[in-house]
């Protein structure tokens, strides 16, 4: 089927998401955008985030979420399109449970 437009789209936003992510927690832990999920109709678009350390995640999920708006303006001025999706911010739980398997993996010595 070959790499679609919502492909070219959704990874030209996580480029801008990501810059503009890393420009404004740097030293407040590690936010890093796992993945995105881009509506077939351009709308809309889930970003999901993995916070370390975790006990962090909670408030940096509240000030992801204080600045969508930001966020939202950052991607339009970045982007050469005529509409930006409309973003929902999510805490990426798979990521969170593969590091859980991963870390009980180690302390097995596997």
């Amino acid at each position: 089927m070959g790499f679609e437009r919502t492909d070219r789209l959704s990874e030209t936003i996580r480029k801008h998401i990501a810059e503009f992510v890393e420009e404004h927690f740097r030293g407040e832990g590690i936010v890093t955008l796992t993945r995105l999920e881009l509506s077939k109709n351009l709308k809309t678009c889930a970003v999901f985030f993995s916070i370390y350390p975790p006990k962090e995640e909670e408030r940096l999920m509240r000030r992801i979420e204080g600045i969508a708006s930001d966020i939202r303006a950052h991607v339009k001025k970045k982007m050469k399109t005529k509409f930006t999706p409309f973003f929902t911010f999510k805490s990426d739980a798979g990521e969170r449970e593969r590091q859980k398997i991963e870390e009980l993996f180690r302390r097995m010595d596997i």
